[in-house]
């Protein structure tokens, strides 16, 4: 099977729960993006990046956050949630947000669909502003009125005089595949699976 795996952060407690699961992982190692252990094949890069792969085939299966799905466009299987990667994405600022005057509101954030949904759904229109880093700095700058972000345990905001003012959904990882794959790999992909999710219940 070939397994794709988010690089950084959520890759250390994807493979200490595979681990526990009774899956053999990668272990030690540097700049690897590709690493074989046992019947399955590691492979490593952005969360977002996992999507495309997926959902061509070229990867069987992944691990990725919840908000990297609900961001894409494509139409994936998710078959399990998993208990880590936990967090959530937040709308936050320096002050709450006024809607009223006319002047439209601009939300600077990494997950334009997600905000451009939570907003709509609240029946507010509002600028977003798309971007791919440095998110908390958009309000202190004055790029924008607000973020729309992940928050674990908020001290990156508190740091720099953000505060949270709307939850709009939780987070966690995430295992998912294609239909074309669990048709062609049914039983590997059910079999690791269940040894996912027996994790889950232990």
């Amino acid at each position: 099977m070939r397994i794709g795996i988010t690089k950084g952060r959520l890759s250390k407690t994807t493979e200490r729960y595979l681990k526990e699961a009774g899956v053999e992982t990668w272990g030690a190692i540097e700049r690897e993006l590709i690493v074989k252990r046992g019947e399955h094949e590691f492979v490593f890069m952005k969360g977002s990046d996992l999507i495309p792969y997926v959902a061509q085939g070229v990867l069987d299966v992944a691990i990725t956050g919840s908000d990297i799905l609900l961001e894409s466009d494509q139409e994936l299987s998710e078959l399990a949630e998993l208990p880590f990667g936990i967090c959530r994405m937040s709308v936050c600022a320096k002050e709450p947000l006024q809607f009223e005057g006319g002047r439209r509101v601009r939300i600077a954030t990494k997950y334009p669909v997600i905000a451009k949904r939570y907003f709509s759904e609240l029946g507010v229109d509002v600028d977003i502003v798309p971007l791919n880093g440095s998110v908390e700095l958009a309000p202190l700058l004055g790029l924008a009125d607000a973020i729309v972000d992940i928050v674990e345990t908020g001290e990156t905001l508190r740091a720099n005089g953000l505060n949270e003012y709307e939850k709009i959904i939780d987070i966690n990882a995430r295992f998912f595949t294609s239909e074309w794959t669990l048709k062609r790999k049914r039983v590997e992909v059910i079999q690791l699976l269940e040894q996912l999710t027996e994790g889950v219940t232990r």
